[in-house]
């Protein structure tokens, strides 16, 4: 996936681009458009406060991933023993293996917040 950042439009081409319509229309049809004379007022797209986001590097996920004890991305695994703890498919948990926080087989206290 591709998340570049969007290119910069010229000054030149954004003129041409917002006002070129004008230039198909009559003058006599354009005047008798408003009772007043519009000032065109043509203004430049506003910089993003946000700075261009990067993608995340492969090496960093899977990092994450080892730490995380997350094998395939739907189980959570004890880190100590390698017992499934948490079986889960996208935001449904299906599984939770813990013994009040810990896990069933060697006992390692598992940080996080589980319902009693």
């Amino acid at each position: 996936m591709d998340r570049r950042a969007p290119p910069r439009v010229s000054r030149r081409w954004f003129l041409r681009a917002g006002l070129g319509w004008l230039a198909c229309l009559p003058l006599a049809r354009l005047a008798s458009c408003a009772p007043e004379p519009v000032p065109a007022s043509p203004t430049a797209p506003a910089p993003s406060p946000m700075p261009p986001r990067t993608p995340t590097p492969a090496p960093a996920l899977h990092e994450a991933r080892h730490y995380q004890s997350l094998p395939d991305g739907r189980v959570a695994c004890c880190p100590a023993c390698g017992t499934l703890l948490i079986e889960r498919i996208h935001f449904a948990v299906l599984e939770v293996s813990l013994d009040g926080g810990r896990c069933p087989t060697c006992g390692r206290a598992i940080p996080g917040l589980w319902p009693s």
